[in-house]
């Protein structure tokens, strides 16, 4: 079977890549079928898969009678990024749609897979090196904007509030976007706002545009080596829809982690992976303030209880493997009449 494949981009060919869990994806799918792309001399063939909604390739692929049964989408975005994508009129333009959200499937009806998640292997710190770090937290996240309903992303740029007993900052910020000033922010607040209905509005979401966190301590290319300088890592999902990469990756630092997303048993992930709480300031800074007071000791035994869940849950979620069965199911799927 001839398949073509959309990449991230809208109406890009989603290409061979270098990116192992990606070459690993095509070469699991190319045992059974072939991949065309828009070079190829006579663009024929007989599927569609798009990574993102792809109008200019829906048209051909009708143009070329392909049937709805083999068109196909695989959802990675949340609605609070992009809420046209999770509307019925998108949806039901695809006969089978993939997603990494156990909510995003009960919604729509779709095929559940894990989301890719790097594999935690490295070796353990010591209790003497994890003892020199700053007993705060860390907060590695970008300053995003959302106008819809159960967007989080108002909620990061309120961690500023959260100080210690002393009146000190208790989580120092990293992350793309952040002190860009008034302008920046509502520009593209507004942007986000003319995407959203105003059914899904969330009245709240304009909160603290434009504020410049004093908390905010630049960008940071390796959030593993900034993250290492900490004992706790704050984690603030960009809504309760899925669990994204964020979490696991704030394991890579062998920090405790507080955990604002997804309900984790919901999504079949071990609860005792982090520290879930709210999407509440307060409940943030009861979590952090609890922690602190903790003896190092105590701390880091916490720390460790955390890390070996997050090991365990890592072996079934670590990317490789993730699309590489996603890559089996998929086809499979192609192969029923």
């Amino acid at each position: 079977m001839k398949v073509r494949i959309i990449g991230h981009i809208p109406d890009e060919d989603f290409l061979t890549t270098n990116s192992k869990p990606w070459s690993l994806f095509f070469r699991t799918f190319k045992k059974r079928h072939e991949i065309v792309t828009s070079k190829n001399r006579n663009l024929k063939y007989d599927c569609l898969i798009v990574n993102s909604h792809s109008p200019k390739a829906l048209k051909l692929a009708q143009q070329l009678c392909i049937p709805k049964s083999k068109i196909l989408m695989i959802y990675w975005e949340p609605s609070v990024s992009y809420p046209k994508l999770h509307s019925k009129k998108i949806r039901n333009q695809y006969g089978r749609v993939y997603t990494p959200s156990k909510y995003w499937s009960k919604q729509m009806g779709g095929t559940y897979f894990n989301w890719p998640q790097v594999l935690l292997k490295d070796k353990y710190v010591n209790f003497k090196n994890w003892q020199s770090r700053k007993n705060k937290a860390v907060m590695i996240l970008a300053n995003k904007f959302s106008a819809v309903r159960g967007q989080n992303y108002s909620l990061r740029r309120k961690t500023w509030k959260i100080k210690d007993s002393d009146g000190n900052f208790a989580v120092d910020l990293y992350g793309a976007s952040w002190n860009k000033g008034v302008y920046y922010d509502f520009l593209q607040f507004f942007g986000a706002l003319r995407r959203t209905r105003f059914s899904d509005l969330d009245f709240s979401s304009w909160m603290y545009l434009g504020k410049m966190q004093k908390n905010y301590l630049g960008p940071k290319k390796n959030k593993k080596v900034a993250a290492e300088k900490y004992r706790i890592n704050l984690v603030i999902e960009n809504s309760s829809e899925y669990v994204s990469e964020k979490l696991f990756e704030a394991h890579l630092s062998q920090n405790i982690v507080i955990y604002v997303g997804a309900n984790l048993a919901s999504e079949g992930i071990n609860p005792g992976i982090a520290i879930e709480v709210p999407p509440k300031i307060s409940a943030i800074r009861d979590a952090i303030m609890q922690i602190q007071s903790l003896p190092p000791k105590e701390q880091f035994k916490l720390m460790k209880q955390q890390q070996v869940i997050a090991r365990k849950e890592s072996k079934t979620r670590f990317n490789e493997l993730v699309l590489a069965n996603l890559a089996r199911t998929i086809s499979k799927d192609l192969s029923i009449k």
